[in-house]
């Protein structure tokens, strides 16, 4: 079986390809798993929050509920998630991802596909300042083994862009929606981009602090409010 078919046990070989929406949500999923796992398994209004967030995204969405209760269906119809068992007290649902056991991916591979998925192309020293944020990614040697892990499977999971015009950097996109159009790819970067990598960085942390804390404060309320 290639990366190009999913197949559980009983069920019919799944394609790969996923649209925009079921792959940000399969990313956030990850990525919550990963950085706030106090808060993970998510409920259908914690993922929409993550979807919807207006930092360490490109492009930021407007997702409502609806949209995430489709794409969530897709993916739990895939194997790429399911319902988590109830906790005691729990009055909704909380969901899972299922990239270990259906995609085989480790977890410096999640986090890397998770990155690609919830920014799009990026170099390896952009993903490792990134993808950093989740698991342990000590330079940009790591990076490249994890890009080349994902990108020699059967059916590549990443690819490396043309390089365009005035870069200097290569730059990996991720395939989970399908074959990339490089061509159709902005080429101008988020300003934030011409920062000094050290700057960038200590930016990102202050902004993932903050983050986090309204995360803790909105899922707070979100049960003060079910228990009002």
């Amino acid at each position: 079986m290639t990366n190009s078919e999913w197949q559980r046990p009983g069920s019919e070989p799944l394609t790969q390809e996923l649209t925009f929406e079921q792959a940000r949500l399969l990313a956030v999923l990850i990525e919550k798993a990963m950085t706030t796992p106090e808060q993970y398994p998510l409920t259908v209004n914690s993922l929409t929050m993550g979807c919807n967030q207006k930092t360490n995204r490109d492009p930021v969405t407007e997702f409502d509920e609806g949209v995430v209760m489709r794409a969530l269906s897709t993916l739990r119809s895939k194997g790429l998630a399911d319902q988590a068992p109830p906790s005691p007290g729990a009055r909704s649902n909380r969901y899972v991802h299922k990239a270990l056991e259906t995609l085989h991916w480790d977890r410096r591979q999640q986090a890397v596909m998770a990155e690609l998925i919830l920014r799009g192309p990026q170099t390896p020293g952009e993903l490792r300042g990134h993808a950093g944020r989740m698991t342990s990614l000590p330079d940009v040697t790591a990076v490249l083994a994890v890009l080349g892990e994902l990108s020699a499977a059967q059916s590549p999971w990443v690819v490396m862009l043309p390089r365009s015009p005035g870069r200097r950097e290569d730059r990996y996109a991720h395939l989970l929606c399908g074959p990339v159009n490089a061509a159709a790819l902005k080429e101008s970067e988020p300003a934030s981009r011409a920062m000094p990598t050290a700057e960038r960085e200590s930016i990102g942390a202050r902004v993932e602090r903050l983050e986090h804390t309204v995360e803790q404060l909105a899922e707070r309320l979100a049960r003060l409010e079910r228990g009002a």
